[in-house]
C-alpha cells in the first residue's frame, strides 16, 4: 500500500469506489461489470488506480474477472471496441502505452 501522505491524482471517483468495494469484499468487481458503453473504461481506470496504489494482485483479480465475465456473456453481447479506453491508458503510459500490460490485455 501507499504511505499515509501518498496522493493519487487523476482518478475517477467511480475507480476509487469501486476499488473500496473490492478491497470490502467484492469479488466479482460488480461495481465495473454493469453492460454499458464505459465498460472498458472503468475496467482500465481500475487497472491503473490498482496499479499507481501497489496492488499488483488486485490487478490480476480484476483480468481474471474480465476472463471469466467475458466467458459468461460471450454469446450474449457485441463488443465494440472503445477509444476512451485507450485513451485512458495512453495519458497514464505516455508513448509507452502500446507496451502496456492492461493494452494487450484490452486488444487480445
Amino acid at each position: 500500500m501507499l504511505p499515509d501522505s501518498a496522493i493519487i491524482s487523476g482518478v475517477p471517483a467511480s475507480a476509487m469506489k469501486a476499488m473500496i468495494a473490492h478491497l470490502e469484499g467484492d469479488d466479482m468487481f460488480d461495481m465495473v461489470f454493469y453492460v454499458d458503453h464505459y465498460t472498458n473504461t472503468r475496467i482500465v481506470r481500475l487497472w491503473i488506480l490498482a496499479g499507481q496504489m501497489k496492488l499488483y494482485k488486485v490487478q490480476n483479480q480484476l483480468l481474471e474477472a474480465c476472463v471469466q465475465e467475458y466467458i459468461k456473456l460471450k454469446n450474449e453481447i457485441h463488443i465494440t471496441p472503445e477509444v476512451l479506453p485507450f485513451e485512458v491508458i495512453h495519458e497514464a503510459f505516455g508513448e509507452e502505452y502500446l507496451d502496456s500490460k492492461i493494452t494487450l490485455f484490452m486488444i487480445h
